[in-house]
């Protein structure tokens, strides 16, 4: 038998072992990222039963009833019912509100609509902004919409309009769409509207076009299908799916073009109109959560368990995770044995369901089995938890205001992109508190909105079992998880779910850069910042951290790149590499060595995975996914699908019996943060330096200092208020550091030039003098220096060691943790420590 055919039976094979599988968990997926263009387009936006138009909602009673605006009543902790908001928005429209008196509307609806008064006088909580809003644009109630009004903003990142200029975006969005091609009695316009946002549970005023405009657009007559209708109809495809410009199934050289442009192809393009939608409208975030979940149960094998992914805005939100949890099934109803899940049956949203509101909705709940609590149940099997989702790009400093920004940052000045970093990590490590002038202190505050894990009668706590952090890595591989709030969040919430556990995106959109590129460097500070923040938790909270993604590091630890010594960058991977080889992370051995690893869906319907390549019945979804592993032999022998298996089943963030099954590495370093090495530019230290000394210095080597920009000013002791007690052990350990790496980073920068310039080298002399007092031995370090240059920066020598690694004798990276050494040691350590080594 040839090699094909062996491949060949191999195949066939693992596909017989995977349907033998009796079930699946999906724990890596983005629940709005979920739903492909059948769901979104005909489900949703073509199905008048889902989204009825403003005529049918005015002309039917029962309809704006049954499918009613989700308010929240914030005292009772529930949804008002259909009939009681009806008449509120009724009689604010027969009004037109804000007509009249407000004193007499106030007191009428608290008179004849008591359970929605609350809401009313919440309409003027911020000093009568709606009022001022709506006598501003002219409106009153009577420009209520019941029809889902789909923003300008939102159409315009939906259809990827790139220009800038606001005034012409209406133009371009009709122009895409066709406006033109229509009659112009039956011309779609853009106005503004008073809606009922249900996801921040306040009225507003939109501009945009209802949902009831846009059919008109995209409906193709198939008896007489018109061009520019197909063309609008592939736009829209293109705002929820990854497709190719006709809105068809999306080929390589697609894929291709969307690589690197996370922002704005993935986001916000392909969720923006889900914003538009569902904010207005939170019931279809229970049309998406029954779909995803049918398909799960109806995959082959079933997918039983599943963590979804969702905004850490929307799960601190009470309304939004009522509904989100309304489809739960009766079984694994809580994670902790001591208290019942909360939700169940008392959910509200599927209250609402079983007493025949939202009809769509009706197929989605059990409501003929004779127990209470099978009758509140999703009629699917699938147990979903979630993940409080963070976006990365909240950080706020200084360095940087925006995405282009940061991207400089690493690409200009990455020691500064690291310091940032490792700042944090320090702080953290000390156990200072994050103030509101720290970078991750916006996640903080997001975090400080979740109820407390001290709060045992919370639901949020059954539901939400992890955090993960998404969204545009690129320029922001910064870990706002390593603050000290977060690591005693997560240890508190494991004395009730052992399981609880983070995952963290990274290695997943930072583009590959070997040592002959310009980004090399960018790559490697980035992948530096992203490996010390995952070794730092690693060793605060010893298992539960989940890679999203990581292909990054393959390239860094598969032995792939080009020999990178003349890149000074290169001291930063080589850490990575040597913490590979100590811990064992190579790729290549993490199955042999039992790291856990998973196959998931991630985004189940911007990137749909609606079939196999072999056309395997059932075989979509988790099951596709599998399907293609195995087909493209990425997947390749029984043992890694059995690893897999057992893996995925092994590590979910909840456990019914709530028994932790998180590997405790025996290999976790003993964790300092000052062991760790700072990789330190001897600009950076000749700054300091000089501004530590006095004024002596003249010649060259003082004009090359004024050339430095300056970092800050915290340590000018000539200035300012007094230092206290802690700033002067802070300025105590930087002279200590620097007295030692100072004399090198000297000698790198001058040592060269003086050997061919004798009126240099007595220069050098004189100022190595003044500044350092003849202490160390200048001979000594030059003799160090020498050697070094010698077998490790010359061009033609290339050598292994990770602790210098230069492009010319004045550029030179060294690294913090040699400084434990006397000064004239440390550069002979560099050397014999890799020959030892041998």
């Amino acid at each position: 038998m040839n090699s094909s055919n062996d491949a060949q039976t191999i195949v066939y094979t693992l596909l017989q072992r995977l349907e033998r599988e009796t079930e699946l968990y999906d724990l890596h997926t983005h629940l709005l990222g979920m739903g492909n263009i059948g769901f979104w387009i005909n489900t949703i936006l073509m199905n008048q039963t889902v989204l009825p138009t403003n005529k049918e909602f005015e002309n039917y009673h029962d309809l704006r009833k049954n499918v009613c605006r989700l308010v929240w009543d914030k005292n009772k902790k529930e949804f008002i019912y259909g009939e009681k908001v009806d008449e509120l928005v009724q009689y604010l429209m027969k009004e037109s509100y804000p007509n009249g008196s407000l004193e007499r509307l106030k007191k009428n609806i608290n008179a004849l609509l008591p359970g929605t008064s609350t809401v009313f006088n919440d309409m003027h909580a911020e000093d009568y902004k709606l009022i001022r809003e709506l006598r501003h644009y002219g409106l009153t109630f009577k420009n209520f919409s019941y029809d889902v009004i789909l923003k300008l903003e939102d159409l315009v990142d939906g259809l990827g309009i790139k220009n800038t200029n606001k005034d012409i975006h209406q133009a371009a969005i009709e122009e895409k769409l066709g406006f033109h091609t229509c009659a112009s009695s039956h011309r779609p316009s853009f106005r503004y509207w008073v809606i009922f946002n249900a996801r921040l549970q306040h009225f507003e005023i939109v501009y945009g076009i209802t949902v009831e405009e846009l059919r008109k657009l995209i409906d193709i007559d198939a008896n007489a299908p018109r061009e520019a209708n197909k063309l609008a109809r592939a736009h829209i495809v293109n705002a929820f799916s990854m497709c190719d410009a006709q809105g068809t199934l999306a080929r390589p050289v697609d894929f291709h073009g969307f690589h690197g442009m996370f922002t704005p192809e993935f986001y916000p393009r392909r969720f923006a109109l889900k914003d538009s939608i569902y904010s207005q409208r939170l019931d279809v975030l229970a049309h998406l959560l029954y779909y995803v979940l049918h398909r799960y149960d109806i995959c082959s094998p079933p997918v039983t368990y599943c963590e979804f992914s969702v905004g850490v805005g929307d799960l601190t939100r009470e309304w939004v995770l009522d509904v989100l949890c309304s489809l739960s099934t009766s079984a694994r109803r809580s994670t902790q044995s001591s208290r019942t899940n909360s939700l169940t049956p008392r959910n509200n949203f599927r209250k609402l369901l079983c007493d025949g509101y939202f009809p769509a909705l009706q197929n989605a709940v059990n409501k003929n089995a004779e127990d209470e609590h099978q009758s509140m149940a999703c009629v699917s099997k699938c147990v979903y938890k979630f993940l409080a989702g963070f976006r990365r790009q909240s950080i706020q400093t200084d360095l940087f205001k925006n995405q282009a920004e940061a991207i400089d940052l690493l690409n200009e000045a990455p020691h500064m992109a690291i310091h940032l970093m490792l700042k944090e990590i320090k702080r953290s490590s000390d156990g200072e508190p994050t103030n509101k002038d720290g970078c991750f202190y916006p996640f903080v505050n997001d975090l400080e909105k979740m109820p407390q894990p001290e709060d045992k009668n919370s639901a949020f706590h059954d539901w939400v079992v992890g955090f993960d952090l998404f969204g545009d890595e690129m320029g922001f591989p910064y870990c706002p998880f390593v603050a000290p709030e977060f690591i005693n969040y997560v240890v508190k919430r494991r004395s009730c779910n052992t399981s609880f556990g983070l995952r963290i995106h990274c290695g997943e959109n930072v583009p590959f850069a070997d040592v002959d590129s310009s980004a090399y460097r960018h790559f490697a500070a980035h992948m530096y910042i992203v490996f010390r923040c995952l070794r730092y938790l690693q060793a605060k909270l010893e298992y539960g951290i989940r890679i999203g993604h990581g292909i990054a590091f393959q390239r860094i630890l598969d032995g792939s790149m080009k020999n990178s010594k003349h890149r000074k960058s290169s001291v930063l991977l080589a850490e990575i590499q040597s913490h590979a080889r100590h811990q064992a992370l190579q790729l290549e051995a993490l199955l042999n060595v039992g790291v856990p690893i998973i196959l998931a869906t991630d985004d189940d319907g911007i990137w749909p995975i609606d079939k196999c390549t072999k056309d395997c019945s059932g075989h979509h979804s988790l099951s596709g996914e599998f399907c293609r592993a195995i087909s493209s032999q990425i997947i390749n022998s029984k043992q890694m699908l059995e690893k897999i298996f057992e893996d995925m089943k092994n590590f979910p963030f909840y456990t019914e019996k709530n028994e932790c099954c998180m590997p405790k590495s025996d290999s976790i370093l003993f964790y300092d943060v000052r062991e760790f090495p700072v990789i330190i530019h001897p600009d950076i230290v000749k700054y300091i330096m000089m501004r530590c000394t006095d004024n002596q210095l003249t010649g060259k080597f003082c004009d090359d200092f004024s050339k430095i920009h300056p970092l800050h000013d915290d340590y000018d002791t000539n200035s300012g208020p007094p230092l206290d007690e802690k700033e002067k052990n802070e300025l105590e350990i930087w002279e200590k550091t620097f007295s030692r790496l100072a004399p090198i980073a000297y000698v790198s920068h001058c040592a060269e030039k003086s050997e061919i310039n004798p009126k240099l080298n007595e220069d050098m002399r004189y100022q190595y003098s003044i500044i350092f007092k003849d202490f160390p031995k200048l001979d000594n370090v030059l003799a160090d220096w020498k050697s070094v240059y010698q077998q490790l920066i010359e061009p033609n020598i290339m050598h292994k060691s990770q602790c210098v690694s230069t492009q010319s004798a004045e550029n030179v990276f060294f690294s913090e943790s040699f400084l434990t050494s006397t000064i004239d040691q440390i550069l002979t350590i560099v050397l014999t420590e890799e020959e030892e080594k041998r």
